[in-house]
């Protein structure tokens, strides 16, 4: 179009950009909610917000400005929190500022600067966000930007998540607390968001560290792409398509994953029990899709959930019964017999019983040792005893001289022999413990009950072939519980089933 038109240039500029910010509100399902607006000063940004008000009476937003000083910058950061504030003010629009020290974070959290900064702004968002009751918070990342993200993820390895780059809309936790985050220059380039403040007249403010290649960003922005551009002078219009062709493939593969997932596996709050054949049956791409998002639902979010942390899972799907691994900060999992078990809160050092001296049971009477009740009376020996499952009992009845014996309670010692009832030899207790499919770090928790420095009973598990009583006789009654708690010891004890 020729300069002697510009006036129909300008308008045509200014409306598309706005065009494509109204649709981007209504794609996003947000017309007519409270929105809070990032705004640093730069182009970006400024262009963003100006759009936004500009188009309220298509979308019915209502606009909260904010503003957070990182004191990266000196005075140049007290100038640009300044004349962003007298800006909104003159737009209309409340405008919520913060002062935060970025180095500071970043040294005390082990952060570098750039991930400081960002996670320190994102939770300044998130209180804002929920002071003011507002939908979303909503950035000024544009197509460069995103191309760059994406630049930055294969540099770093990531699978498809990392390939999809940003998003138009997504939901990110922080510190349990969930924000919108909307980005409605998404699919705007850097030099379109550029004309738009030249042809509205909007002054923009610099950030004089976005020049600095000391950031890995700044030296893909300032070394990379041009290089890039040189082979492809449409880079980023490229780099958008790849976005939005991996996120359609994405997208089905976390629908196949979700319901792979409810297939092989049972989920609660906390912890999510995993069934290893059915696992194995499913190709290993969505073996490490359904493992990932395993984590993901004990997590509630995928930050911190590294490629690293599912070859964790893998390898310890086909590794020994009883093996433990960290995921991610304090979730770990742990192989059990048929299942690997994942959750939160869970150290395997704190899996084993703490360990305890071998002590004298009263008979009659309670004995308590290391928040176990053990209960002991003389009874009746049942007609059923000791015909229970293996794992599944909590009171045994032994056949031990009813005045005056020495029954003693102590964890298992290395070479420990067991004779079980219905077997005429005695074999390694480590064998049986085997044997019986009890994990490695539940084996140390069981309680052996001890008479003449023999294992009597394998508590929740086995009484000894010499320990069986006759039915209808007289016999030591012996009950373990957990103190403080309403169901039996044995429930600590046995391999842990699928919940």
């Amino acid at each position: 179009m020729g300069t002697t038109k510009g006036n129909i240039v300008v308008v045509s500029v200014i409306k598309k950009f706005q065009d494509k910010v109204t649709d981007a509100v209504i794609a996003s399902d947000l017309r007519d909610s409270k929105l809070v607006v990032a705004v640093s000063g730069g182009p970006d940004s400024m262009a963003m917000i100006h759009a936004l008000q500009m188009t309220r009476s298509e979308t019915g937003l209502n606009l909260i400005g904010a503003h957070l000083n990182h004191r990266l910058r000196g005075q140049e950061a007290h100038t640009d929190a300044t004349y962003v504030k007298s800006v909104l003010q003159s737009l209309g629009i409340p405008c919520h500022t913060g002062n935060i020290d970025v180095k500071h974070h970043a040294n005390k959290n082990k952060w570098s600067i750039e991930e400081a900064a960002r996670n320190v702004r994102y939770q300044f968002l998130l209180e804002i966000v929920k002071q003011t009751g507002s939908a979303a918070a909503a950035l000024g990342h544009n197509a460069d930007d995103q191309a760059e993200t994406i630049l930055m993820h294969i540099i770093r390895g990531a699978g498809l998540r990392g390939l999809r780059g940003m998003s138009l809309h997504s939901n990110r936790n922080i510190n349990g607390s969930t924000i919108t985050i909307f980005r409605p220059l998404l699919n705007v380039s850097r030099t379109t968001i550029e004309s738009y403040c030249s042809e509205a007249n909007l002054q923009t403010r610099q950030d004089s560290t976005n020049y600095s290649p000391q950031y890995f960003r700044n030296s893909l922005r300032l070394q990379l792409t041009p290089e890039i551009k040189r082979f492809n002078p449409k880079a980023t219009q490229a780099f958008s398509r790849l976005s939005k062709s991996v996120s359609r493939d994405f997208s089905l593969l976390e629908k196949l994953a979700s319901s792979s997932l409810n297939d092989v596996a049972k989920i609660s709050s906390n912890k999510v029990a995993i069934d290893l054949l059915l696992l194995d049956r499913l190709d290993v791409a969505l073996q490490y899709r359904v493992l990932r998002l395993a984590v993901e639902k004990i997590k509630g979010t995928t930050e911190g959930i590294s490629l690293n942390s599912i070859e964790k899972l893998i390898s310890l799907t086909k590794g020994r019964t009883g093996s433990c691994v960290t995921i991610t900060g304090r979730i770990t999992a742990e192989k059990y017999y048929g299942h690997i078990l994942i959750r939160l809160g869970f150290n395997n050092s704190n899996a084993l019983e703490q360990a305890f001296e071998e002590t004298m049971i009263n008979l009659p009477g309670t004995t308590s040792v290391l928040g176990w009740n053990i209960n002991a009376t003389i009874d009746t020996t049942p007609n059923n005893f000791p015909h229970s499952h293996p794992g599944g009992f909590h009171t045994a009845w032994l056949n031990i001289p009813l005045s005056d014996p020495e029954l003693t309670v102590r964890p298992r010692r290395t070479g420990d022999m067991f004779q079980p009832s219905g077997m005429g030899t005695h074999k390694k207790l480590k064998n049986f413990l085997i044997d019986s499919k009890i994990p490695y770090s539940h084996r140390n928790k069981i309680p052996m009950l001890i008479f003449n420095q023999k294992i009597a009973w394998i508590v929740g598990w086995r009484i000894a072939e010499w320990a069986k009583p006759m039915a209808g006789e007289q016999s030591w009654k012996l009950t373990f519980t957990k103190i403080g708690a309403n169901h039996p010891l044995v429930k600590d004890l046995k391999p842990e089933p699928l919940p």
